[in-house]
């Protein structure tokens, strides 16, 4: 059950994730999200890292919100 939700939330929100990191991020950035920065400080044993690349994933959320709200905006005024 777990695991159809979560094919379900990706089948749904990856198409705007890409967008927004086409539009706001680029490339580069594209290919090395945090997550993988994540499970490499996790195999690693270095929690510092982890750490510190879930709070980059969590402050991008807020860059991501404003995004959409802009989007949403435009959408309205259209």
């Amino acid at each position: 059950m777990v695991h159809a939700t979560e094919e379900n939330m990706w089948a749904l929100k990856g198409p705007i994730l890409r967008i927004y990191q086409l539009e706001t991020l680029g490339k580069a950035d594209m290919e090395q999200p945090a997550h993988y920065d994540v499970l490499d400080g996790l195999r690693n044993g270095d929690g510092g890292k982890a750490r510190e690349a879930i709070q980059r994933n969590i402050a991008g959320c807020n860059d991501m919100i404003a995004w959409v709200k802009e989007r949403q905006k435009e959408t309205e005024e259209a």
